[in-house]
Formats: structure tokens, sequence, C-alpha cells
């Protein structure tokens, strides 16, 4: 995990905390178990994954400017093109438990499932939490430092903005300013796979909503859709906005094993407020979707327009044809620096397809 020196007016020195789990692992010492057949069905998990809070068929993540590349069992194969295996140490189930970076040592420790903090040379124990999804949530030192008053109990604190189809965070924030984004390339999945071209009823972005959904309905109850295919887990997760945390409530879609959408539930009313598709397997009925690329959306809808809003710092591409819609791409595909503050003149900044890489493709949706 890629290490930041992280610095407060209160600190008179630097603590070292994990910003976004950029890891380089032993690919030279791969799983003992045999190859297994990936399905959408079965995301899979791995120590290696688990490191870098990563679970299906991963075949490369790409964290700020650093790469990181699986093999199809979810070991870790090549750090920025090389290999990791000078850079950590495993224990007896082949979990890292040591990291070589910035000339120190940091020190791993997990409970059965995930890693649960690490030893900072010079600093102590950083202890993380997690939220129901798995995601880090917290990291927290309690260690005193000599000299340093205001050095225990220092936090760093997660808010979580996109996830892709395999439940995997895309971009996250914390509290001292700082935001990662996260693009993930997968192996193709066998069976019901995450790149089905087919368009189902239940899965088909319309004109007032997303299959049986639509903004402004009622929230609908945990379990099978009735009529459709489609299941709902109910779920929640902690927000902060305008310095006070908030509990929202989160009905995660279920297509096939596969979390496709999340709706997202008013915060006074019994009412859909957000819908969030994260599968390629819900589309337009022109076939736009995610992994859709720019240029097709805007070879597709003669309305298509392209821009930034630092409201909510999303780059997004929406048309008339489908109102109250958001087409979101990632910063990562984005050719400049979006803290320059040309960006934040006004709410809505216009941009060109020329601004973003060859090929860069739509990672989310958003309805509301």
């Amino acid at each position: 995990m890629k290490k930041i020196l992280f610095t407060t007016a209160a600190l008179s020195m630097c603590l070292v905390f994990s910003l976004c789990s950029n890891s380089r692992t032993d690919s030279g010492q791969g799983s003992d178990s045999a190859t297994a057949e990936v399905t959408a069905k079965s995301p899979l998990v791995t120590p290696d994954l688990t490191f870098f809070e990563l679970q299906g068929p991963v075949k490369k993540v790409t964290v700020n400017k650093n790469t990181y590349e699986f093999d199809n069992n979810g070991n870790l194969t090549k750090v920025n093109g090389k290999s990791p295996s000078s850079l950590y140490s495993r224990d007896e189930k082949r979990r890292i438990v040591s990291e070589n970076a910035d000339g120190m040592e940091y020190v791993y420790f997990w409970d059965s499932k995930r890693p649960t903090g690490y030893t900072v040379p010079m600093i102590g124990d950083i202890t993380f939490t997690y939220d129901e999804r798995g995601f880090r949530t917290a990291e927290k030192s309690e260690q005193q430092v000599e000299g340093c008053d205001e050095c225990r109990d220092v936090y760093v604190t997660y808010t979580y903005g996109n996830t892709d189809a395999y439940g995997n965070w895309l971009s996250r924030s914390n509290n001292i300013g700082e935001k990662t984004v996260r693009k993930i390339e997968y192996y193709a999945v066998s069976g019901a796979a995450a790149n089905d071209n087919s368009v189902d009823k239940d899965l088909t972005i319309t004109k007032s909503g997303v299959g049986p959904f639509a903004i402004g309905a009622k929230f609908p109850a945990a379990g099978p859709v009735p009529g459709s295919k489609l299941t709902i887990k109910r779920t929640s997760r902690t927000e902060i906005g305008e310095g006070e945390e908030y509990t929202v409530v989160i009905d995660q879609v279920m297509f096939d094993n596969e979390t496709v959408m999340e709706l997202v539930k008013d915060y006074d009313k019994n009412t859909i407020n957000e819908i969030k598709i994260l599968s390629p397997r819900v589309k337009t009925a022109e076939g736009i979707g995610v992994g859709s690329t720019i240029e097709t959306f805007f070879n597709t809808y003669s309305s298509a327009n392209l821009g930034f809003t630092y409201i909510s710092g999303l780059l997004m591409m929406m048309c008339d044809e489908y109102e109250s819609c958001q087409f979101l791409l990632s910063e990562l595909d984005f050719k400049y620096d979006l803290t320059n503050g040309k960006y934040y003149q006004s709410d809505y900044i216009t941009l060109k397809p020329s601004d973003f890489k060859p090929g860069a493709k739509i990672v989310a949706v958003r309805r509301f």
C-alpha cells in the first residue's frame, strides 16, 4: 500500500497512512489453489485482492499513476510493469504481512478476513475500521509521539463515490482533502458475464427510470421484485455532509447474483431519490451503458454534451433523450488536472471528447 505523508497544523511531525491500497505483491509465490473458473456469480476473493480492497476477476487496477496487474487466480504479478517480489513478505496463509516502502518496513496484521492495520516505524500501530461492504472507513493512531501532545487519536476517515458491478470502489476521498480514483480492468467471465450485450427489460434505462424503478416511486422492500428477475438486498452506509454524519439507506439490486444497480432512499421520504447503475448489463434501448465509449455516446445521441461540475466533482455526459441521467466518466481518463481553477469558474464547465484519452468509457450511470 503506497504510503503518503500526512501533516496537519496540529502535528509537528508526519504520520504515515495508507491512502489508496497501492500495494506491490509477490507474484512469484502464487496461490496453491488450482485455477478456478471465474464467473460473475462467484466473485473471486484472494489475500492479494483483499489487500488491495478488491474482489472479482481483476486483471489490472490503475491507482493515480500506479498500475497493479493480477493473474486470473487473483495473485499480483506486476507493479508498474515490474515484479514486486522484493517488496513484500508473506505468512503461511499467503497474506502480505510486511512491505518495504519509502525506505521503511511496514508490518501488517490481519483478522480472519482482511488487514486490520499496520505498524509504522517510530509511530506505532495504525488500526483500520470497515463498513458492511468491506470498504475502509477510517484509520486511527493511538500512539503518543514524544514531543507531540496532539499526535494521539489521529483519524483519517474515508467517504466513497462510484462503485462498479463487482462492488469495487472507483473513487474515494478523505477528511484531509485527498481524493483517490481507481480504474479497474477485468478478465472476461463465463456464464452470465458482466459484458453480456443483451438488453433485458428489467435492465433497460428508459425515459423515466431503470427497469421497474423510477425516481420518486415508493422505495421497494428487500427481497424478490414482483414481476421481474431482480432481487433487492437492503443495506446502508454512513456519509458526511456539511460536517454531520447521516445514514443513507441503499437497496442493492441483484440480477443473477450480480449487483447491477443501487437505489438510494430519499432522506425524508420513503421514495427512490437516486438510481446508480454499476453493470454493463444495464443499458439504454440503443445499447449505451457502462463500458460504452465517449465516441459511441456522441455517435448515438445527436444532443450529447460533456462537462464537469465541481459541486459533485463529476465528469459526465448527458443527452436530451434521457433527461436527469448522467453517464459518468473517470478522472483517470481526463487529460488535464481538475484542480485547475478554471474548472471552478461556474457550476458546469463544458468539455470536449478530445479532452479525454482515446477509448475513454462510461464507468457508471446516475439517474436522479
